[in-house]
């Protein structure tokens, strides 16, 4: 009787080592607040959080998405605090600092103007425009024009107050956090902006720092985990629930 328990206790110590040994750590991964891509007041977490950890799902990795301010999401990724950014636009900066996945979702750079406003905006009726941006966003790149004014605010919504004002000529900004956005402002607010053409569509991808040891293989791994995703249909079941639609990879 006493060999049968040794023998199962042993058989059970063993089972253990192995899956310590062979379990993967949860990831924690930087974000901000960029609704709906990624937000604490979504109950998904927003599309962004809920691709990239469906994906490493996947392949057997636990996800904790962690929104920030951006420059702090940044410094704890450079600090390794945290492991890596949920979302993040390719820069040659940010590439000597992380790895990038592939793409998982597309955004879009859209004019918003106000509805009084006929001009259409090709790149010369762009020259001495201003625009309202929010600090610490890179869409200036996005602007065509070689000489403009910009007016900084500390969020979209007071962008979109000053256009409906007319403070400023044109806001800059990502279309579906746009739209988010303008939902939730007054009716006599949001009436007054009206959407403007699409200046660039930039890939979103998924980063790991340079710095962590298993970063390759990580990436290797989320790539693999969003190729399944596609696959077999989760991922299109995911955009589905978001309105507009969020812009897929896998058209």
């Amino acid at each position: 009787m006493m060999a049968v328990s040794a023998s199962r206790l042993l058989a059970l110590i063993i089972l253990l080592l192995a899956t310590s040994v062979s379990a993967k750590p949860v990831l924690k991964l930087a974000a901000t607040e960029w609704a709906p891509y990624t937000s604490v007041t979504l109950a998904s977490g927003g599309v962004a959080s809920e691709l990239v950890t469906a994906a490493f799902n996947q392949v057997g990795y636990d996800v904790e998405v962690m929104v920030y301010p951006w420059q702090r999401a940044q410094h704890m990724v450079k600090q390794g605090v945290l492991d890596g950014m949920a979302i993040a636009w390719y820069t040659e900066e940010r590439n000597l600092r992380m790895l990038y996945s592939r793409p998982y979702l597309k955004t879009e750079i859209v004019l918003l103007k106000h509805r009084s406003d006929l001009n259409t905006y090709g790149d010369e009726e762009m020259e001495g425009k201003l625009f309202a941006v929010m600090r610490g966003y890179g869409y200036l790149g996005s602007i065509p024009a070689k000489h403009y004014r910009t007016s900084v605010s500390d969020s979209l919504e007071q962008s979109l107050l000053m256009l409906g004002r007319k403070r400023v000529d044109l806001v800059l900004e990502e279309r579906l956090q746009a739209h988010h956005k303008l939902a939730l402002l007054p009716r006599i607010d949001r009436d007054k902006i009206h959407f403007g053409r699409s200046l660039e569509v930039r890939p979103l991808h998924l980063t790991i720092s340079r710095g962590h040891p298993q970063h390759r293989q990580i990436i290797d791994d989320f790539n693999r985990g969003l190729a399944l995703l596609i696959e077999r249909g989760e991922y299109a079941r995911i955009l589905a629930n978001y309105e507009p639609a969020p812009l897929s990879v896998a058209d």
